[in-house]
């Protein structure tokens, strides 16, 4: 079996910064006796950070908070296109499409022999798209913190706050799977892998989907979007929002 290693490569790293911080945002609040440090970190599907306050005359802890939210829209109690749920619907479709990258990535990784040429194709479509929702999700991110649409707490920051934001290590690992990508359609480099129980089953299959070069292109796909409709219904309507 035949792998395209860059592109397998693209793929782990884009992979593995879904679970890294993109944004962080770190906030100073002075306040009467007090002040307090409130961090958060945005990743493409979750919200996570902490607040803690200290007392200025002892620099004593006064209160510590952790918390962790998923990015998601909410489909009851609230008007569904009230601000916060605007801010979600947009951020949450953003980081869809850089997750469907991710697929057509797994997908190109794979796409060997008479698929090589549908696997380059794809590999360039998933990197122009994983440039774009990155591009996206950051833009999106800062304006609506700046318009103060991500909440009380952003607008209290805000007028109150010293407020700093960094691109994090997540985002640098996305542009870097993305750059991948790119590489894995101009250069592309396989390596065979001998896998005596699967290769076989996998040629036999690859010989019952006899067709043409825009159908292998649909096939994969259709693969992918089935792959993201499942994890989006999983995502919305089985993970909690807050844990």
């Amino acid at each position: 079996m035949k792998i395209n290693i860059y592109a397998l490569a693209a793929a782990a790293l884009t992979l593995i910064s879904l679970f890294l911080p993109w944004l962080s945002f770190v906030a100073v609040i002075p306040g009467l006796g007090f002040f307090g440090v409130l961090s958060w970190a945005h990743t493409p599907f979750q919200v996570s950070g902490s607040w803690v306050a200290w007392n200025t005359s002892s620099v004593s802890l006064v209160g510590e908070e952790v918390f962790r939210e998923s990015v998601r829209p909410i489909f009851y109690w609230e008007p569904f296109w009230n601000t916060e749920n605007t801010r979600l619907v947009t951020i949450f479709t953003t980081s869809i499409l850089y997750l469907s990258a991710i697929v057509l990535l797994i997908h190109a990784s794979f796409a060997a022999g008479s698929w090589s040429g549908t696997g380059r194709k794809i590999a360039l479509a998933s990197s122009n798209l994983s440039f774009l929702s990155i591009f996206l999700y950051v833009m999106l991110n800062c304006w609506f913190f700046d318009e103060g649409k991500s909440g009380g707490w952003a607008t209290m920051m805000k007028q109150n706050g010293v407020i700093a934001v960094c691109l994090n290590v997540g985002f640098w690992l996305a542009i870097l799977g993305s750059v991948a990508a790119y590489v894995s359609w101009l250069h592309p480099k396989f390596i065979r892998i001998e896998t005596k129980i699967w290769t076989g089953k996998i040629e036999t299959f690859k010989r019952l989907l006899p067709v043409s070069e825009w159908q292998k292109i649909a096939v994969i796909a259709t693969s992918s979007f089935l792959v993201i409709f499942v994890f989006a219904i999983i995502y919305l309507f089985l993970i909690p929002q807050t844990f």
